[in-house]
C-alpha cells in the first residue's frame, strides 16, 4: 500500500503560465503587491518599491521580504506568484527563471510551453499547467506538481513526470533523478497564502479541487495512507529527508501521549505564567515544537516555537501589577521564536517577553485576529519584533516596544490605533491590508514606515520622531502633523528625541528623508519640513496646507500635470495653502523657490513640482 508524506504546507509560490516556444519571460507586470516588494536595477544596483503595473524586466531582480509576496502578469497571460522571501529573475535565455532562494508557483494554460529553472546548484526544465518550486539549503530545488501532468527534465536528457499530488528534487549537478514522493495535496493548499492569498483566483483552482478531491478519495477508501511524515530538505538519488512531526516535539510531555501538531493547532492555550511548559498550558496536547511553518508565507527551515488554535495572554492569579512576565531563556539562540495562533491572539494584559538574545527575532502570528485589551504594554528587546494578523488590529491606550532594534506590525485587514505608543531602537513599520489610521498616538524609530497596501493611510494628532519617514497608500494619504510656531513642537522631525514631557532630550543633526506616495491625492497639513533634508510626495493631486520648508531641504512633488497653485485648488496638480518658506508666508508662483520641470529636481531650496508618470 502506497503512503503519503505530508509536505510542510507553508511554501513561498510563484504561479507561471507557459505559453508558446515564440514567447520568452523576459518581462512581466504587477498585478498585485503585499508588503515589502522591491524591484533591484541591475543597471544601478538601485533599490525601488514594486507598486501596481511596474514593469519587472530583465535583467533587473525582484526581491519580497518576510510576510511579503507579489502576482505578476506577462503579456502571454503568464502569471508569477511571489513567495516571501524570495529573491529571482527573469534570465535572458528564453522561458528562464533564475531563482536565489525563496519559492515559485507556475501556473501554464493548456497547450503552453514550459520553462527552465536555475538555482545556484542545479538546472531543469518544467513543463506543467500548476506546480510549485522551492529551492533548498544546499543548492537544489524541489519541484511539487498541484494539477495536470507536470515533467522534469534534467541537462542531460534525463527525465522524471509527474502526476498531481507527487513531487521530486532537483539535486545540486542535477545530473541525477531523485525518488517521486506522494504528498498531501489537501494539506498544502488549505495553507498556502499564496494559493488562496490574491484577489484573483488561480484559473486551475477547480483543476486543484478536483485532483484535491480524488485523493482524500483514495484515502479514505485505504488505497492510500497518511504518515506522521514532513519531507526535509535533503534528499539522493535513492532516499529523501523525512521529519517525524512527533519526534521533533519537546518533551513537554512523554513521546507516548505527544499528539503532534494538528492536536495543538485545534487545542486552546492560556499562558499566565512565566514559563510555557506551566500548568497554566493545558498539557495534552503540547503546544511547544521546534519546526513551524509561518502563516505568512514565509519560506525556511521553519521557526521553534508555541502552537495552538487561540492563544490567550492573561495576568496571573495573583499579579499585583497585572502584567506578565513570558521567559523566553529556554528558546535563545536557536534561530527565531515564533507563537502562532490558528484563530485568535488574545493579549488581556501587558506582555514583557524576556530571555531571548539581542540578536533573536520574535514573531506573533495570528491567522484569524489580534485582540488588545486596553492600557497594556507589549515589550521586548530582540533584533525583530513581528505583529502579524490575518484580520484587522485595533489598539485604544497600548504600547508597543522593541527597545533593541526592530517592530513590525502587519495586517491582512486594517490598523487602527488610538491614544497608542509605538517605539523602536531600529525601524517602526506599520503595513494595512486595507486602511491604516492613527490618531492622538506617537511614532519612534531610526526609519518609521507606514503603509496601506489597499486603501488609505490617514494620520492625526501624532507625533513621529524619526531620521526618515515613509508612507505609501494605494488610495489617499491624509497626514495632519502638530506642527506650530509658538511654542515650537517637533513632530514629524529629523532624529529629534522627545521626552513624554515634549522636552529635547537629544539630537541628532543629521537631516534625513521624508516621501509620500498616494495612490490617489496626498493631504498633508502642518508638518515642519525644515526638519528633513529631502522630501519627495506623488499623488495625482497633492494638497500642503500649513507646512514649512526653507532654503535649506531639497522639495520635489510629483502631481499628475505637475502644476502649481497658492491658496488655490488645483485638481490633479499641487496645491500650497498657508505654507511658508523661511518663516515668510508662501502667497504666489512667481518666488524664486518654486518652479515646474519635466522630472524631479534636485536644488537645495527650490519646491519643484513636477509631471509624475
Amino acid at each position: 500500500m502506497k503512503k503519503l508524506v505530508l509536505v510542510v504546507p507553508c511554501l513561498g509560490c510563484l504561479v507561471y503560465a507557459a505559453s508558446s516556444p515564440a514567447a520568452d519571460l523576459k518581462q512581466s507586470k504587477f498585478t498585485q503587491v503585499v508588503n515589502d516588494v522591491q524591484i533591484i536595477s541591475a543597471a544601478e544596483q538601485s533599490a525601488k518599491a514594486a507598486a501596481v503595473n511596474d514593469i519587472l524586466a530583465m535583467p533587473d531582480i525582484l526581491r519580497t521580504g518576510v510576510a511579503s509576496r507579489a502576482e505578476l502578469v506577462a503579456q502571454d497571460q503568464t502569471v508569477t506568484r511571489v513567495g516571501a522571501s524570495t529573491i529571482f529573475s527573469f534570465d535572458p535565455t528564453s522561458r528562464t527563471i533564475d531563482l536565489k532562494q525563496g519559492s515559485l508557483l507556475f501556473h501554464a494554460p493548456h497547450g503552453k510551453g514550459g520553462g527552465s529553472i536555475h538555482t545556484g546548484a542545479a538546472t531543469a526544465s518544467v513543463l506543467g499547467t500548476t506546480v510549485i518550486v522551492a529551492t533548498t539549503t544546499n543548492g537544489g530545488f524541489k519541484v511539487l506538481a498541484l494539477e495536470g501532468q507536470v515533467q522534469v527534465k534534467l541537462p542531460n536528457g534525463l527525465t522524471q513526470k509527474l502526476s498531481p499530488g507527487q513531487m521530486t528534487f532537483i539535486l545540486p549537478g542535477a545530473s541525477q533523478l531523485a525518488p517521486v514522493i506522494i504528498f498531501r495535496l489537501e494539506e498544502l493548499v488549505g495553507s498556502s497564502l499564496l494559493v488562496g492569498g490574491f484577489t484573483d483566483t488561480l484559473d486551475s483552482w477547480p483543476l486543484i479541487e478536483a485532483e484535491v478531491a480524488r485523493q482524500e478519495k483514495l484515502i479514505h477508501s485505504g488505497r492510500l495512507s497518511d504518515t506522521p511524515y514532513y519531507v526535509g530538505d535533503d534528499a539522493t538519488p535513492s532516499q529523501v529527508q523525512v521529519l517525524d512531526i512527533n519526534t521533533i516535539v519537546q518533551q513537554v510531555t512523554p513521546a507516548s501521549t505527544a499528539p503532534g501538531i494538528s492536536q495543538a493547532e485545534n487545542g486552546n492555550a492560556t499562558i499566565n505564567q512565566p514559563s510555557l511548559i506551566d500548568a497554566s498550558v493545558p498539557t495534552p496536547p503540547n503546544h511547544i515544537f521546534n519546526s513551524l511553518s509561518a502563516p505568512d508565507g514565509s519560506s525556511g527551515s521553519g521557526y521553534q516555537g508555541f502552537l495552538a488554535g487561540n492563544i490567550t495572554f492573561d495576568a496571573p492569579a495573583n499579579s499585583d501589577s497585572g502584567g506578565l512576565s513570558v521567559d523566553l531563556s529556554p528558546y535563545s539562540d536557536s534561530g527565531p521564536f515564533a507563537f502562532i495562533a490558528r484563530k485568535d491572539i488574545n493579549f488581556n494584559c501587558s506582555v514583557d517577553f524576556s530571555g531571548l538574545l539581542p540578536s533573536d527575532d520574535l514573531y506573533l502570528y495570528a491567522i484569524g485576529n489580534m485582540n488588545f485589551a486596553e492600557n497594556i504594554t507589549l515589550s521586548a528587546y530582540v533584533n525583530d519584533f513581528l505583529l502579524w494578523s490575518g484580520g484587522d488590529m485595533n489598539l485604544a491606550y497600548v504600547n508597543v516596544q522593541n527597545t533593541k532594534n526592530n517592530l513590525i506590525l502587519i495586517s491582512g485587514g486594517s490598523i487602527t490605533a488610538n491614544q497608542s505608543h509605538f517605539s523602536a531602537g531600529g525601524d517602526l513599520s506599520l503595513v494595512a491590508g486595507s486602511n491604516l489610521g492613527i490618531t492622538s498616538s506617537s511614532l519612534s524609530g531610526n526609519t518609521v514606515s507606514l503603509m496601506s497596501t489597499a486603501g488609505s493611510v490617514t494620520v492625526q494628532n501624532t507625533s513621529v520622531s524619526c531620521q526618515n519617514f515613509y508612507v505609501s497608500a494605494k488610495n489617499d494619504i491624509n497626514y495632519t502633523g502638530q506642527y506650530s510656531t509658538a511654542p515650537k513642537y517637533l513632530k514629524a522631525n529629523s532624529g529629534i528625541l522627545l521626552s513624554p514631557t515634549g522636552k529635547y532630550i537629544s539630537q541628532d543633526t543629521t537631516l534625513g528623508t521624508a516621501i509620500f506616495t498616494a495612490g490617489n491625492q496626498a493631504n498633508v497639513n502642518n508638518v515642519d519640513f525644515t526638519q528633513f533634508g529631502s522630501v519627495i510626495i506623488t499623488a495625482k493631486t497633492i494638497v500642503l496646507t500649513s507646512d514649512a520648508f526653507s532654503s535649506g531641504g531639497i522639495y520635489n512633488f510629483g502631481s499628475q500635470n505637475g502644476s502649481v497653485t497658492v491658496n488655490a485648488a488645483n485638481s490633479g496638480g499641487l496645491s500650497l495653502w498657508n505654507c511658508t518658506y523661511n518663516n515668510a508666508p508662501i502667497n504666489t508662483t512667481d518666488n524664486n523657490y518654486i518652479r515646474t520641470a519635466s522630472g524631479p529636481g534636485t536644488t537645495p531650496g527650490i519646491i519643484t513640482s513636477y509631471a509624475s508618470k
